[in-house]
């Protein structure tokens, strides 16, 4: 079999921080490349604080 040219990258899952706030509609994780990093954005309530987005960046 050959190999397809511009394959896509093995990707792997990456969990987000635990949230403290369990109401929320929170991001629970993200797939990345093995050379990329999330950056996480937080949202913080009265009631915790949650993942609410992420930014993907070069590892």
């Amino acid at each position: 079999m050959k190999k397809r040219e511009g394959a896509v990258k093995s990707k792997r899952r990456v969990a987000a921080p635990q949230s403290s706030c369990t109401s929320a509609s929170a991001v629970l994780g993200v797939w990345l490349a093995h050379d990329e990093d999330a950056q996480w954005t937080w949202t913080h309530t009265a009631q915790g604080s949650y993942v609410s987005g992420y930014v993907i960046a070069p590892g």
